[in-house]
């Protein structure tokens, strides 16, 4: 469901809100209501517009059956995952009652090019294997991710397992990049490339925005130090560019040796297939791991709000 407001003079479009709902696991017949985009033009603020279309997307959401929990921001299709941090809208969103995730509430859109990463970029461990999934490996996929997951009792809502699910029976199951640490599924990552066809590149349409040479990573999930499957990336929440410079996110030395490893792996594949950059999407933390890998820009990072149990 979209709104849409009007000057009713000159019927030009003033301000705009996307809402869906989605299913955000596997495990879960309950939906997540989205708050995906509200913008309102820059001489029309401050009139109570965004305030109105805020409280009537969110009414209107309350009452899809079904719907357990809002998120504001999008998580499959992804739009934003949230508000942008630089975007100073923050404190507006928080005083109609949305609250930050929790500790790892804030992810990260990065760009990688190819020319500026290091030879050998994946750091070497011992029985770790990298490789395209088959079929029969999916639904192993799919349980690892959707542990990080937890249903929407345990609050994540990242969606990951339906976006690998989506893929089954598909050409494109072999566009998991899956992590083996012996038998174990230790990391696993959706790539897609523009125009293929593939599902992930209709749900994240940034990459094909920056060029015909960007591939895309999204879904991307490590198993944490603990043992327990993290996913470490997410749809978009508030805004503010990080500087590559700035100091790294503490990032346990396990998680950061896995991510780069998958990132590098990654890279690799997207290369074979004629992509000079990689554009990855929603990564939770891995700040550290990411400046391992070469040249890139200042990520875009958002802030991802919840209302639990549908804002009541």
């Amino acid at each position: 469901m979209h709104l849409t407001v009007r000057d009713p003079h000159s019927d030009a479009l003033i301000a705009f809100c996307a809402t869906y709902t989605t299913y955000p696991s596997t495990l879960t017949s309950n939906l997540l209501g989205s708050l995906a985009l509200l913008l309102v033009h820059p001489d029309h603020r401050r009139r109570g517009i965004g305030t109105a279309l805020h409280d009537v997307a969110l009414a209107q959401l309350r009452r899809t059956p079904g719907v357990e929990a809002l998120l504001l921001g999008s998580a499959f299709p992804r739009l934003l995952a949230g508000v942008p941090i630089d975007a100073g809208s923050k404190d507006w969103f928080a005083e109609r009652g949305w609250r930050d995730s929790g500790p790892a509430s804030e992810v990260s859109d990065w760009t990688v090019s190819f020319d500026g990463a290091p030879p050998h970029s994946s750091p070497v461990v011992p029985g770790l294997d990298f490789r395209p999934c088959d079929e029969g490996d999916l639904g192993r996929v799919v349980a690892f991710a959707e542990q990080g997951d937890g249903g929407m009792r345990q609050g994540k809502r990242s969606g990951y397992g339906e976006q690998f699910s989506r893929l089954e029976g598909t050409t494109h199951v072999e566009d998991v990049m899956v992590g083996y640490q012996g038998r174990d599924v230790v990391a696993a990552a959706v790539l897609y490339v523009p125009r293929d066809g593939s599902p992930a590149a209709g749900d994240v349409p940034w990459a094909r925005t920056l060029g015909e040479d960007v591939g895309g990573l999204t879904c991307v999930c490590v198993t944490s130090e603990k043992g327990r499957s993290s996913p470490v990336s997410a749809s978009h929440p508030t805004t503010r560019r990080k500087s590559a410079d700035g100091p790294p996110e503490a990032t346990s030395g396990v998680d950061t040796v896995l991510l780069v490893s998958l990132m590098g792996a990654c890279m690799d594949r997207l290369a074979q297939r004629g992509m000079k950059h990689m554009y990855v999407d929603g990564l939770r933390g891995g700040d550290e791991s990411m400046q391992k890998l070469g040249k890139s820009p200042s990520p875009l990072s958002f802030l991802s709000s919840l209302m639990a149990d549908g804002g009541n």
